[in-house]
């Protein structure tokens, strides 16, 4: 008895069954190679199948938790969950962060700069001015003392920046060498030549002639 295969559709006879049937030429092989032909790929110049002929895909677009068909963005600053980043803007962002690691001024922005930079300068002045950073930072500077008199006390001593201008000048005055009764420190700016304060001391001795206190007026 004749059949049909399951996939094709091809037109078959049963060997036994139908021993006895006259063979058709047209149901037997034409209609059967028809079938074959039109189920077959066309191929292309190329060789491969056209692309109308492949089966279409309904696949479902990628996201953070579905797995699907990914769209590529080579933009940088994208917010996109459902789009993956290109080589090349991988490489954009990695080439500026070398660049920033490797450049340190550009770390801060200039409104910080200038805010350190002023620190510094406050710190710097409060170091050449305020009164308890006058006394604590004499012993830093260069030292010069003129005035010698006839007992070899040295009644002016002025106390020089690393740049030559004047910190400081101490002079030794009233009573009788070497036993001066007054002592007048004088603080300059950073130009050497603005008075910013004066501090005058009074000097007592014990009566070995030994210097005990200094007293600020």
């Amino acid at each position: 008895m004749a059949s049909n295969t399951p996939r094709l559709g091809l037109y078959k006879k049963d060997p036994i069954a139908d021993a006895n049937d006259t063979f058709n030429i047209q149901t037997m092989l034409n209609d059967n190679w028809d079938k074959i032909d039109g189920k077959v790929a066309i191929l292309g110049p190329d060789g491969k199948i056209l692309s109308e002929q492949l089966p279409q895909q309904s696949l479902p677009t990628a996201s953070t938790t579905q797995a699907g068909i990914v769209k590529l963005n080579t933009s940088t600053n994208s917010t996109s969950t459902s789009e993956a980043a290109t080589p090349s803007a991988v490489k954009e962002v990695n080439d500026a962060l070398v660049a920033h690691s490797a450049d340190y001024v550009k770390h801060i922005t200039a409104a910080e700069r200038a805010a350190w930079n002023s620190a510094e300068a406050n710190a710097k002045a409060y170091t050449d001015s305020a009164p308890e950073a006058m006394q604590r930072n004499l012993g830093i500077f260069n030292v010069y003392k003129s005035g010698k008199d006839a007992n070899g006390i040295f009644t002016i001593v002025e106390y020089k920046r690393a740049n030559g201008t004047l910190f400081a000048r101490s002079v030794l005055s009233d009573g009788t060498s070497p036993q001066y009764t007054t002592r007048t420190v004088t603080y300059y700016d950073t130009d050497g030549t603005t008075v910013l304060r004066t501090d005058t001391y009074t000097l007592t001795y014990d009566t070995d002639g030994d210097l005990i206190s200094e007293v600020k007026q």
